[in-house]
């Protein structure tokens, strides 16, 4: 993959593009280093023509990532930003010295830098957290101008703390998760249409895949990345990996791991789907259908199901998996019914591949 400098390619990069977008007030016209963010723009806003729904709304700071990439407990990718109403506090150009109602971190990024803010990790913290950092005034109400990504993230974070929970056994109150987009720039909405990533490879390959994988062997569970969303699939992930054609879905290698373990997933209330039911399912891509289908039933509920995929790109000898889960029509972390299941397939995860 190349040499990759996380400080110097990641967090001080993103910092340069952040400082551009404001001393040019939202204009994308970067220079230098952040040059190739005007090539990724123009990639998607090319890809998705002009629907107003989904190009890119550049009026909003971009939000690349959050938390600390050298000193984390779990890297998560994700692919989905949002838009959020013309007009917020925290995320618009308009708020970049503050307002009335408070700070705004335009205002807090503007007096220092995003890597700072990222750090601080706000969308991951608790109240109190935030109150001994100074940053009390960040996740205000929505109708006071809050961040509407706050309770987003905050869902997010108890399904992150069992992920490290089930692969080191134990959380870790110190390390808060590294959470960063394929795009770090804001839509109304998002188009599953990737092949703007076709028109931007190079870029993307070293503003989110490199850092993914760097960030990866600096955190505290070590060698697994985990991903949100459908479209994280092998005709979209494979083009970065090309030294590892054929192995790199590995997928159905798990689902034969699993076959050992039925039993003990029949007696947890889990049922994996036959290749016959997932074929029958008319809102899964074709893509989709490869993955692994689990299904849980609680009390007199009907079924709930979900899907897994896993990817292995081996660098130097050593695997590095890329563990990624969807369900149909949104972009959602799994329910606490899936966790459990979720600890054995990485528990067959890190058997397998030596992961630990």
């Amino acid at each position: 993959m190349g040499k990759f400098d996380l400080q110097k390619d990641f967090i001080e990069y993103w910092d340069e593009v952040v400082r551009q977008w404001l001393i040019n007030d939202a204009d994308c016209s970067f220079t230098g280093v952040a040059e190739d963010q005007c090539q990724i723009i123009q990639a998607i806003n090319g890809t998705i023509g002009k629907n107003a729904n989904y190009t890119l709304n550049t009026k909003h700071m971009p939000e690349p990532y959050w938390g600390d990439p050298l000193k984390c407990s779990i890297v998560l990718l994700d692919y989905n930003p949002a838009g959020g109403p013309e007009s917020n506090r925290h995320t618009t150009i308009d708020y970049k010295n503050g307002d009335e109602k408070g700070m705004s971190f335009i205002k807090f990024v503007n007096d220092n830098n995003y890597s700072c803010f990222a750090r601080k990790c706000p969308v991951f913290r608790d109240a109190d957290d935030l109150n001994n950092n100074g940053l009390n005034w960040f996740p205000a109400e929505k109708n006071m101008g809050g961040y509407e990504g706050y309770k987003w993230w905050q869902r997010k974070r108890g399904w992150l703390d069992h992920l490290v929970e089930a692969v080191c056994g134990k959380k870790n109150e110190k390390m808060l998760p590294f959470g960063m987009e394929l795009c770090g720039w804001h839509s109304k909405n998002w188009s599953n249409n990737m092949k703007w990533i076709n028109n931007c490879h190079d870029a993307i390959d070293k503003r989110a895949i490199h850092p993914l994988f760097a960030a990866m062997k600096k955190s505290l569970i070590g060698r697994i990345a985990v991903c949100i969303g459908a479209e994280f699939k092998p005709s979209i992930l494979e083009k970065f990996f090309i030294n590892n054609e054929g192995d790199f879905d590995v997928t159905q290698c798990m689902l034969i791991a699993l076959e050992n373990k039925r039993d003990m997933l029949r007696e947890k209330g889990y049922r994996i789907l036959t290749t016959e039911e997932i074929n029958a399912k008319p809102r899964l891509s074709e893509e989709s259908k490869k993955s692994i289908g689990v299904a849980v039933k609680k009390d007199k509920e009907e079924e709930t199901t979900r899907y897994y995929r896993v990817y292995n790109v081996v660098e130097k000898g050593e695997n590095h998996i890329i563990f990624n889960t969807h369900a149909p029509g949104g972009n959602r972390h799994p329910a606490p019914d899936f966790w459990e299941f979720e600890n054995i397939l990485l528990k067959a995860i890190g058997d397998k591949y030596s992961i630990k």
